[in-house]
């Protein structure tokens, strides 16, 4: 079975537990993948943004990876954490370059997955902002989030809120 997906690492490519990897290597490790503190595994998630909950975004190297093997996926619903898997073999695919990474998420439509890359902390500049306005320019949501966690403007969504309530 192979799943396509993103992991992050450390500036220096290593995971949380110093693990050295390198772009264009697979890795193996003996036993099932486990999820946890003591678990066992190369872990990966479906989607780019999800990276970031496990990583500085301003200070991480994400990779596209396939994952291999023995493959378990965590469900969270309570957390948020969807399609976030387990291997006992990984594929550093490529290390993706900041445009990439902007590219990949201006060419995602659901609101709640652009919605969560943005509010990650991801810094984005002038210029990026700019691409997300044009891209989802039909979104409040999306530019709400803009606003609020890209922009500065800590009274957007009060703002929103209170209009809201005195329009009932």
């Amino acid at each position: 079975m192979e799943i396509e997906g993103f992991k992050a690492f450390n500036l220096n490519m290593t995971n949380r537990y110093g693990k050295q990897f390198e772009e264009g290597k697979e890795y193996h490790i003996d036993g099932e993948p486990i999820f946890g503190l003591n678990g066992n595994g190369f872990h990966f998630c479906k989607n780019l943004e999800d990276t970031f909950r496990y990583f500085d975004p301003n200070d991480c190297v994400i990779a596209s990876v396939t994952g291999m093997g023995d493959i378990v996926e965590s469900f969270d619903e309570y957390n948020e954490y969807f399609n976030i898997f387990a291997c006992n073999s990984i594929r550093i695919n490529h290390i993706l370059s900041r445009e990439e990474i902007i590219s990949s998420i201006l060419a995602i439509s659901l609101e709640r997955r652009v919605c969560r890359f943005i509010s990650t902390g991801f810094s984005l500049n002038d210029e990026e902002v700019k691409l997300f306005r044009e891209r989802y320019k039909d979104s409040l949501i999306i530019n709400q989030y803009l606003d609020y966690y890209s922009c500065g403007n800590k009274e957007v969504f009060k703002n929103f809120y209170n209009k809201r309530l005195i329009k009932r």
